[in-house]
Formats: C-alpha cells, sequence, structure tokens
C-alpha cells in the first residue's frame, strides 16, 4: 500500500532555496522537463492513428520525432519515411510538428536518429574517424536547419566495447559543432542521448562521466526491463521502480531473485549517477504500453509466473508482446482481474492466458514523485501514440499518463512513495510554488 504522507511542506522565507541554486536545489518546480517522443510509424496507422494534430504542446517540454537513419555514402542523416518530409503540396510531418512553434514558440523539438530498428552500421560510419565525425556534425546542423528543428536525439542502440570511445568522440563533435554554429541571438542546438539501462550496456557502451557533460539532457529508457524475450520465461513489470526481492519474503525463487535485483528503475538511476552522470540531466523513462506473455498454466497468475510465449498482438498497434495503454484501456473495460504490486509499485492484469505489465495514472504519479524525490531531471515519455491520445478509451480523458506526469511534476499533485528498506535516497529537494520556497519532506508510515 501507499504510504502517507506525515511531513508535507515547510514554507521558507522570500522565496529562497534552502540549498543554494543550481542543480538539484534549483527552486523552480517548472525546471522538470517532460520530453515526449513521437514516432513517425503511429501516423500511419490504418486505425487508431495518431496525428500531429493530436498533440498537445502545453503536456510536453520537448517533442522528439523518432526516427530519422544515417545515409553511409554521404555521411548525413535522411528521412525513415516518406511521410516526415513535404513534397509538392504534401505538407510532411517535420514541418507539421515544428510549424506548432508558431502558436507555442515555448515548444522544442529534436530529431531522434538511430532507433532499436536502426542496427549500429550507421553509426558505425558517422563515428570512424575525425573526417566522418566533422563531416556528419556538419551535415546534421544543415538538416536540423532546414527542417526547423531545435536538435539532436542520439539513440544508438547499442556501442560495444570496440566503439564505446567512438560514441564519446561522436558526442563531443556534435556538442563542438553545434556550439560553433549557434545562431544569432539564439541557443545552440540542443543534443541528447536515448540509452541503456543493463549493467553491460552502462559499463560497455559508454563513458558516462565524458558524455554526460556534453549532453544536455539524457533519456534512459528505463523500461522493458522484462518482456517475452526474457530467458527466465517468467512475468514481470515492464518497468518496475523498486526491486521485489528488498521486501517479498515470500519471491524465494532463486533465479527471480537474482534477475530482480538488477532490472529496475531505482537501481538503473542510482547506477547512471554513479557512473558520472549529474542527476538534473537524467530522465526517468516511462513507457505508455505494457508488456505482455502468454501464461503456461492460467492458475498461476503471479509476477514470477512462467509463461510460453507473448501475447496476442494488439488490435491497433499489431505488435506481439505489446499493448498500447489504450488498448489495455479497452482490455480492461472487457473484463480483467487487476493486481497492484505494493513493492515494486506497478500494476499487472490477466485474463485467461493473456497476463500483462504495464504503467497506469497511479505508478505514473509515483514515478514522477520519485523524480522529483532524487532530483532527476524530469519524465521522458515513450510514446504520445502509445497513451489515451484521443481520451476515447480510457474514460480519463486526453493522454492520462502524461496529464499525471504534468499534474505531479508541476506540484499540483502531491503522491507519496512507499520507499523499500535500503533504497537510495537523497537530501529533500526544493522547488518554487506560488512564489515560495518548499520542501517536499518524504516521511511515510504504512497503513492497511
Amino acid at each position: 500500500m501507499l504510504g502517507i504522507l506525515a511531513a508535507v511542506l515547510i514554507l521558507l522565507y522570500g522565496g529562497k532555496s534552502a540549498g543554494g541554486t543550481g542543480g538539484v536545489f534549483e527552486n523552480d518546480i517548472r525546471r522538470f522537463k517532460k520530453v515526449c517522443y513521437v514516432t513517425n510509424w503511429s501516423l500511419t496507422r490504418a486505425e487508431a492513428r495518431f496525428s500531429i494534430t493530436d498533440i498537445a504542446p502545453s503536456l510536453c517540454t520537448h517533442f522528439i520525432y523518432a526516427f530519422a537513419n544515417i545515409d553511409v555514402e554521404s555521411l548525413s542523416l535522411v528521412p525513415s519515411l516518406k511521410v516526415d518530409v513535404t513534397e509538392g503540396d504534401v505538407t510532411g510531418n517535420y514541418e507539421k510538428l515544428n510549424d506548432l512553434k508558431k502558436d507555442h514558440p515555448e515548444m522544442r523539438t529534436l530529431l531522434s536518429v538511430g532507433g532499436a530498428l536502426a542496427g549500429t552500421s550507421g553509426f558505425d560510419a558517422v563515428s570512424e574517424t575525425l573526417f566522418s565525425r566533422k563531416k556528419f556534425s556538419i551535415n546534421v546542423v544543415k538538416f536540423l536547419r532546414r527542417w526547423k528543428f531545435d536538435g539532436l536525439d542520439v539513440d544508438w542502440e547499442f556501442p560495444n566495447l570496440e566503439t564505446k570511445s567512438k560514441f564519446t568522440l561522436l558526442i563531443q563533435e556534435l556538442r563542438v559543432t553545434f556550439d560553433r554554429h549557434k545562431e544569432k541571438n539564439k541557443p545552440p542546438l540542443l543534443l541528447s542521448a536515448a540509452v541503456g539501462v543493463s549493467e553491460t550496456q552502462i559499463t560497455q557502451s559508454y563513458e558516462v562521466h565524458l558524455i554526460a557533460d556534453l549532453l544536455d539532457f539524457i533519456n534512459v529508457m528505463s523500461y522493458d526491463f522484462h518482456g517475452s524475450w526474457d530467458n527466465t520465461k517468467i512475468t514481470g513489470l515492464n518497468s518496475p521502480l523498486f526491486s521485489r526481492s528488498a521486501r517479498d519474503t515470500k519471491f524465494d525463487n532463486t533465479l527471480s531473485v537474482m534477475i530482480s535485483k538488477v532490472t529496475f528503475q531505482d537501481w538503473a538511476l542510482n547506477r547512471w549517477i554513479a557512473a558520472g552522470a549529474q542527476p538534473e540531466k537524467l530522465l526517468l523513462g516511462v513507457a505508455a504500453e505494457g508488456r505482455t506473455f502468454t501464461l503456461a498454466d492460467k492458475t498461476r497468475t503471479d509476477i514470477g509466473s512462467p509463461f510460453v510465449s507473448a501475447g496476442e498482438a494488439g488490435a491497433y498497434t499489431k505488435t506481439e508482446g505489446a499493448l498500447a495503454y489504450f488498448e489495455i484501456c479497452e482490455l480492461v473495460y472487457k473484463g480483467v482481474t487487476r493486481r497492484w504490486d505494493g513493492v515494486q509499485q506497478g500494476p499487472y492484469l490477466y485474463r485467461d492466458s493473456l497476463w500483462v505489465g504495464y504503467d497506469s495514472p497511479r505508478s505514473v504519479g509515483i514515478k514522477s514523485s520519485y523524480v522529483m524525490r532524487k532530483g532527476l531531471g524530469g519524465v521522458m515519455l515513450w510514446a504520445l501514440d502509445l497513451d489515451d491520445f484521443s481520451g476515447n478509451f480510457c474514460k480519463k480523458g486526453r493522454y492520462p499518463l502524461l496529464t499525471t506526469v504534468n499534474k505531479v511534476l508541476d506540484g499540483k499533485t502531491i503522491v507519496t512513495i512507499d520507499w523499500p528498506s535500503g533504497a537510495e535516497r537523497v537530501l529533500p529537494h526544493s522547488t518554487h510554488i506560488l512564489g515560495l520556497s518548499v520542501i517536499f519532506v518524504f516521511k511515510m508510515t504504512r497503513f492497511n
């Protein structure tokens, strides 16, 4: 169960920050980033199609359009779909997205290059030599300026031990080039990266202490901890906040305990910080989708139950092993059994042989509160088209997950966290609400 807040707010004099200025103690609640990915393939779905007009500009500080590809011959960015760019009288989605800034000048847009399906050959080519890095960086600036993006997001999945240093050199060259080609009276182009969360990825893919200084923010892909690809063949939450083995004495399957110790969000964020990343640059990734399984035994429905395969594809997203949040809502209204895991702070559901681990407004609210408590930079949402962007499925208005993120990070809703014993915390985080400096003091008690 959630704890109740025993001591919530300490109001301080004159709007001053209790911990000084900058970094974790920045006394402005609006500093939290809400970074939202826009996927171009969702713009071509047959049903439940996402459109640029479905975007709610006020709900995100940054929009990242995914994905562009790399042309290895010219060492430049190229669109991955025809709908991305304007041709003749047909306005492309690059232009549609950036046109929103005319009425919402506070919006920032980035173009993401790479992605899970892109492979590594493009990044291998552009990072190989000083010449290739320089040429690619110049071409990136030209491409972003042409289509009026405010920056680049690098989603290289994933550098290995041989290319780890080249990833750093590529980021360095992009940063130098962006700064050198800054437009008059405008900030330099933004530079972010989407990064992995496993121990292998963190240690073998990144020189964290070097890239963290160069990036404006880091999109931590803190989801897909469990899915139908798991060799353990046991069910698990897509993005558990804490380890189940921390407090659950009934969770005694040796393999399950071993896996759960390093497959949760709190561990991943702490690991990135320990490796040298500034907390205020790290964005906690939240996925607006669930991972689905086909149970081996319909009577075994707990977390850690055996499964035989991925769950069936959703009617709209048509991907085995995954359901968009709006598809999960539709499933709920058809009748399922829902459960809440109080240790990992997340929901799951099941019906017949289908098992789904996902995020809900409740769990997303807790994670947003965690972001504030840890002094992180904000929340990254993957992706807008997976939330209930139309408001037609969940009956909670448009974007129920993203709206929850905003309410918590903007200080309109206070959500408590039931911290497991031994979980690493940080000092109280001071922030700014209605002209007063406020410290959130999280002191928890349990209730049944």
